[in-house]
């Protein structure tokens, strides 16, 4: 998954909501620099392992045009 300049705005908020970069970080479970190197745009693509298993729930809420399906 490309990092757009929605999912920075998204990743944005979700650093908000949980203090900074680090708490988020350990939320998700992953490194730090991870998302700083998103946020730096050192590292362009997210894998689809991660996007899918952590993220696409994590940030769907922030992102516009994004509908969650019904189960």
């Amino acid at each position: 998954m490309k990092v757009t300049p929605e999912i920075l705005k998204a990743l944005n908020r979700a650093k908000d909501y949980y203090g900074n970069t680090t708490q988020l970080a350990k939320h998700l479970g992953i490194a730090h620099s991870t998302i700083l190197f998103w946020f730096s745009g050192k590292t362009k693509n997210i894998s689809g392992q991660l996007w899918c298993r952590l993220l696409k729930e994590e940030l769907a809420p922030s992102m516009l045009g994004f509908v969650k399906p019904l189960l």
